[in-house]
């Protein structure tokens, strides 16, 4: 059953998530939404009074939503958590007037649990974006000029 986050929740997610990879992430979701007020919000799934998945959506603009920061208790894995969490997510975004919803999976090489989500609930893919790199060579290279565009 879904529910919006709440602080108190912390303990409980970071007990399940924080040995997975890229806790930090989940910590920013949080501050995002939490501390920055950004439109959308964090949820959680509670399996049998427990919270066993952990989500945050945010409004991108009117039409689009983007799902981000994902994590289930590994032992909750395997039991229909994940798409059901999804669609409920889903389900969310269209009752505050989004059209589109996207959902983040990362950079892998083979077929991650996402992607199977992915496919159980009808999505297909769209895009799939580069990863941006940024290198600071502040002394060999000089600033570009601006000039305003007609």
């Amino acid at each position: 059953m879904i529910e919006p986050y709440r602080p108190e929740y912390f303990k409980r997610v970071l007990e399940f998530a924080g040995g997975l990879p890229n806790f930090d992430y989940v910590r920013m979701v949080l501050r995002a939404h939490l501390e920055e007020r950004r439109p959308g919000g964090c949820w959680v799934w509670r399996e049998r009074g427990k919270i066993a998945a952990f989500c945050g959506m945010l409004f991108m603009n009117a039409d689009d939503a983007w799902l981000y920061g994902m994590r289930v208790d590994e032992l909750c894995r395997g039991k229909g958590i994940a798409p059901r969490f999804t669609r409920a997510l889903f389900g969310i975004a269209r009752r505050n007037g989004r059209t589109w919803t996207g959902l983040n999976t990362l950079e892998h090489r083979k077929p991650a649990p996402v992607f199977r989500v992915a496919e159980k609930l009808g999505m297909k893919l769209e895009v799939i974006q580069a990863v941006d790199t940024f290198w600071n060579l502040p002394g060999r290279f000089t600033r570009p000029r601006l000039r305003r565009m007609r």
